[in-house]
């Protein structure tokens, strides 16, 4: 079941819910069903469907409710406001980064719990990682999400590690809190972090966080690829991203 607000007895949560389980679905569910992952009356489904559908935000189809086209737009108006402020200067360094180390560069940033792919560059190799937008993944698993949880104010760092209970990692291992906390107090304090095999097996990350005038993630720049490829690379990788990261700083507006 998706995260969100407790105590979520509001019309808002209600709805949120609902569409945080139609974009976590596989594919079109029956309005029954969306009403038992979203812990919801049939009822009160059946009358925020009609709502939400009103917006664009939901559509039907002959497989079920799925998101709305609205939610594309709503997308769109999002990346151009974020083309001058952050994808455009940071273009041309994760390009030099990718080719410079012949692996996959990804730009992410905080979305509430998770960490959400805002722009990715593959490099000419053949055999590469191929990571595409908007990909949503908890913000305490793997580079791309560690490096801004460690970033984040306080109080927004404790409700995403107040979700962390019983998760594994991709390659089988538990995700255990204190070690957690040690790890992102390292982060802070080097400004960089490996990961190995968290989010996809046998894939390894390199993160630095790009740090906005408060020093909180504006976003987190991340080289990914194989960790037979990263591993015995990375301490040299971890400086070339930190570096790739404090450039991005510098060509934002108003630097």
């Amino acid at each position: 079941m998706s995260d969100r607000p407790a105590g979520g007895t509001r019309v808002l949560d209600r709805s949120l819910a609902m569409l945080f389980e139609l974009g976590d679905a596989d594919g079109p569910l029956a309005i029954t069903e969306l009403a038992r992952r979203a812990d919801l009356p049939s009822s009160t489904a059946y009358r925020l469907v009609d709502e939400l559908e009103g917006y664009g935000l939901i559509e039907r189809d002959d497989g079920g409710l799925g998101l709305g086209l609205r939610i594309l737009e709503l997308a769109r108006q999002i990346e151009d406001r974020l083309a001058p402020k952050l994808l455009e200067p940071a273009r041309g360094t994760m390009r030099a980064l990718a080719r410079e180390h012949d692996e996959t560069v990804l730009l992410t940033a905080p979305a509430g719990p998770y960490a959400i792919g805002l722009d990715s560059v593959e490099p000419p190799r053949t055999v590469r990682l191929s990571l595409g937008r908007w990909r949503v993944a908890p913000m305490y698993l793997g580079a791309s999400g560690k490096v801004l949880l460690a970033f984040l104010a306080p109080r927004s760092a404790e409700r995403v590690l107040a979700s962390v209970d019983g998760e594994v990692t991709a390659s089988g291992h538990p995700v255990e809190l204190t070690a957690l906390r040690r790890e992102l107090a390292e982060v802070r304090d080097n400004g960089v972090v490996v990961t190995h095999g968290e989010l996809d097996r046998g894939i390894s990350g390199v993160a630095a966080p790009v740090l906005g005038s408060g020093g909180r993630p504006l976003a987190g720049l991340t080289l990914a690829g194989p960790s037979d490829r990263i591993g015995p690379e990375a301490e040299r990788l971890a400086a070339a991203v930190r570096q790739a990261a404090r450039e991005i700083e510098s060509a934002l507006p108003g630097r």
